[in-house]
């Protein structure tokens, strides 16, 4: 009998001290898991948000380049009598457009 006297007295004293235990631990590894994920999708939001303006820019330059080219194209092959007169920069100022450059 004694030894389940011993038992229960070991039941009972240690069993919330365990139970207190894993609660405790359990509640801070999820405010650390929460506090990690939340910043961790902050940071990913950011950079999706700072791709998708990058790309929207992107678009935007190449409409300007083209609206650009269209109505300067003729003025940038250089001035008269110049090498440059026979437009070999056109070709030039468009891959500089595309390349993102202007």
């Amino acid at each position: 009998m004694q030894t389940g006297t011993l038992r229960t007295k070991f039941l009972t004293r240690f069993l919330p001290l365990f139970l207190g235990s894993f609660i405790v631990l359990f509640g801070i590894c999820y405010y650390l898991s929460n506090q990690s994920l939340t910043r961790e999708a902050d940071v990913i939001s950011a950079q999706t948000g700072r791709t998708a303006a990058l790309e929207v820019e992107k678009i935007f330059q190449r409409q300007i380049c083209g609206r650009d080219f269209e109505k300067y194209g003729n003025h940038l092959r250089g001035p008269r009598g110049t090498h440059t007169d026979t437009g070999q920069d056109v070709p030039g100022f468009q891959r500089l457009c595309h390349a993102g450059v202007f």
